[in-house]
């Protein structure tokens, strides 16, 4: 009587074991980065940095300023009526060689 309990219970523990081999590596790390914060913001944080390599070098983005000035107010004395202006700026980041003298 006494081998029926045992040998349930080594039933019990081994049953699971053919699910936990069945996984792939792939799957595991899946379920170890699903489970892990910690491990999600390395990653972020290493795919974030691989960006940056990628954009250094590169210029920044364009910006554009609009500007109207005296709209409606063409009835009024003195003014020149509306007026427009659209600009356009792209930085242009230039190294000078003073700073790559204090790098050295």
């Amino acid at each position: 009587m006494r081998t029926l309990p045992t040998a349930l219970m080594l039933i019990g523990l081994i049953s699971p074991l053919p699910t936990y081999a069945q996984l792939s590596l792939q799957q595991l790390q899946q379920q170890a980065y699903q489970l892990d914060p910690q491990l999600q913001y390395l990653i972020r944080q290493n795919e974030t940095d691989n960006l940056r390599v990628q954009q250094s070098g590169r210029l920044a983005n364009p910006e554009i300023a609009i500007q109207a000035d005296n709209l409606g107010n063409a009835s009024l004395k003195d003014l020149d009526g509306p007026n427009y202006a659209i600009q356009l700026n792209q930085a242009i980041v230039q190294q000078s060689l003073l700073s790559e003298i204090h790098s050295c």
